[in-house]
């Protein structure tokens, strides 16, 4: 039953979440084909027109950004709608566990958001390969950026390679985590509010991202106390390697708060589907 659920939460999604895919994709290429118009031939346009094409380019990387968090956005109201309207009733009085309603659309959610995640990188990749790649004037671009990855390489230890790979468990980590989360209070707004379900679902949202930012700033002061005696000891290597290790330390402990979070929000949000669910 699982698997008939999750291909028609796949059906349900596909036409309009691979719509905007495709869409983000091509204004990506379509935005690197104009760049590489205007520095082909840019002393050939005239002043108006390059003006509009620049315009063009910026509204075109705006509306990449716009298609994937519009994918998101449909996912989530996708959600509320077939849980916690009138839709609920047929959804509920299925043979399947609160366990496997929610699994299947976290799942659904989390393999569209990768496809937009992968969609905005390649939308860029096609911008700068089209635009930008192989054009004289873009070589101190690219230098100003081996710069700043010497500087990441030598502030970091290792060469930032356990930063690196701590960056790339929150990246994953990430985006189950957004989803659960999301998916969580719009859960519990649904379950304590008879009315005004979705600004119940926006508060709690706001309430919880609120505590989480507390949580990582008392984190980094506590972990940070010493640092201002160690800048004062003249010492700074000793300092580097402080700031080395706080910088892994707060990674860790972000990286463990999620994962906290992603289970309780997943059981909590099952038990309430089960236990206290109000459907209008």
């Amino acid at each position: 039953m699982f698997g008939k659920l999750m291909k028609h939460e796949w059906r349900a999604t596909a036409p309009t979440q691979g719509l905007l895919a495709l869409a983000s994709l091509g204004v990506g290429i379509l935005a690197g084909i104009i760049l590489r118009l205007l520095f082909t031939y840019g002393e050939e346009i005239p002043e108006i027109l390059t003006a509009s094409m620049g315009a063009s380019i910026v509204f075109m990387l705006l509306a990449v950004v716009i298609c994937a968090a519009a994918m998101s956005i449909l996912l989530m109201v996708r959600f509320y709608k077939h849980k916690f309207t009138d839709e609920g009733y047929l959804t509920f009085t299925l043979p399947v566990s609160s366990h496997q309603v929610f699994l299947s659309a976290a799942l659904n959610n989390l393999i569209w958001l990768v496809i937009s995640f992968l969609t905005v990188i390649l939308s860029f990749a096609a911008f700068f390969l089209i635009g930008i790649a192989g054009v004289p004037e873009m070589d101190a671009v690219l230098e100003v950026f081996d710069y700043y990855g010497m500087i990441f390489e030598d502030i970091l230890p290792d060469g930032g390679k356990g930063y690196t790979v701590i960056y790339l468990l929150q990246m994953i980590v990430t985006l189950p985590y957004s989803i659960v989360i999301t998916m969580t209070c719009f859960t519990v707004g649904a379950t304590i509010a008879k009315k005004h379900k979705i600004l119940a679902a926006i508060g709690i949202y706001y309430a919880l991202s609120w505590g989480s930012s507390i949580v990582s700033s008392i984190v980094s002061v506590v972990l940070s106390l010493n640092s201002a005696d160690l800048l004062a000891s003249s010492d700074p290597e000793a300092y580097l390697q402080y700031m080395q290790n706080t910088v892994i330390t707060t990674g860790i402990v972000t990286l463990v708060w999620q994962l906290a979070l992603i289970l309780g929000g997943y059981l909590l949000s099952t038990r309430l589907m089960s236990k206290k669910l109000n459907l209008p």
